[in-house]
């Protein structure tokens, strides 16, 4: 009887999760699925469309279906860098050009006469859509910023997860330099307030049932959704983070990994004082071991060991800067003047 109780509790918290997102879920359904259509074979042929139709530079203006926004920046759309590199944010989840003024600024302070550009696409509550639904608008309003010196990247939140892929998907993306900020660059597993889940010890257990769902892949959040005592089923239902990781073995792994390298520098940016993130490591490609009690760093996970996509190819030639700050909540990372000091003007150059 308490069992039943109990599958009867999971399955209504399941359907309440669910509730606010039935009527876009039902439209993705009524497509096709969307990302999702045909599984894991429909995702690498979205894949490749996505990487041969990429590259070069001066690109098209158009967007995805579903983009919100524009490009907002110091000097227009099409920016010419002179002898600086081009700033460009990409903001991250229910977010847009608005809240990164701030850093904007600060960027052009401290290098006076360097473009900066806050891409505008998938802003706030559109955000929450598939990323890889998202990746052609940001990637087409991005290599519209023009730079014979490349690219400095500075990507916040979810918008790091959107960078990553796009610096893997992208022959000759032209970005020198990649600034993560507060990313969840190895996926999340639970987040805040921290008391509903020690009160509900089952709800990460929803949250993967659902995110493991065909239409759960729709929800952004999704994506890096990682439970680590479902390796597998993270591994097979998830189909973007193992995929961008190359955790997943696919046929594009080689081209992933041949691009992402093409990076010169790579700056992870987090902090214990997070508050949202979890681990909080996460955001220096740190993750939690299998049973979700120990966070194992960087240098020990697959994804370096192994090299899957180049992580460790970038810390050996000194590509790879790993900046901690505490004291700064997962909202603030943009705001926090410290964190910009620290971890990002001395990536400016």
């Amino acid at each position: 009887m308490e069992r039943t109780s109990g599958a009867r509790v999971v399955v209504v918290a399941a359907l309440l999760l669910l509730l606010p997102f039935v009527p876009w879920l039902a439209a993705v359904a009524r497509e096709g699925g969307g990302a999702n259509e045909g599984g894991g074979e429909g995702m690498m042929s979205r894949m490749k469309s996505l990487v041969m139709s990429s590259g070069g530079s001066g690109g098209s203006s158009g967007g995805t279906s579903g983009s919100s926004g524009g490009t907002s920046s110091s000097g227009g759309s099409s920016v010419s860098s002179g002898v600086r590199r081009p700033v460009v944010i990409v903001h991250g989840l229910r977010d847009g050009p608005g809240n990164y003024q701030t850093l904007a600024r600060r960027v052009r302070e401290a290098l006076p006469g360097t473009p900066v550009v806050v891409l505008g696409a998938f802003s706030d509550d559109v955000s929450i859509m598939a990323l890889w639904r998202q990746l052609r608008s940001f990637w087409r309003e991005m290599e519209r910023v023009n730079s014979s010196h490349g690219l400095t990247i500075i990507c916040v939140s979810q918008g790091a997860m959107v960078c990553r892929a796009i610096l893997s998907m992208v022959h000759h993306h032209r970005v020198h330099t990649f600034i993560s900020l507060g990313g969840p660059l190895m996926g999340v597993y639970g987040g805040e307030p921290l008391w509903v889940q020690s009160a509900f010890p089952w709800l990460l257990s929803v949250i993967s049932a659902l995110c493991y769902w065909r239409l759960g892949q729709e929800v952004s959040v999704c994506n890096y959704w990682h439970d680590p005592t479902q390796q597998q089923r993270y591994l097979q239902k998830n189909l973007f983070l193992p995929i961008i990781n190359n955790e997943t073995p696919h046929r594009m792994a080689h081209v992933f990994k041949r691009n992402f390298v093409q990076l010169r520098r790579l700056v992870l940016v987090g902090g214990s004082g997070d508050g949202e993130l979890r681990p909080w490591q996460t955001s220096l490609f740190g993750f939690f071991d299998s049973n979700a009690s120990t966070v194992i760093d960087m240098v020990n996970q697959p994804v370096y060991v192994q090299d899957l996509f180049g992580l460790r190819t970038l810390d050996r030639r000194g590509g790879l800067v790993t900046c901690s700050v505490p004291g700064v909540v997962h909202k603030a990372w943009v705001h926090s003047e410290t964190a910009f000091v620290r971890c990002i003007q001395p990536h400016l150059t």
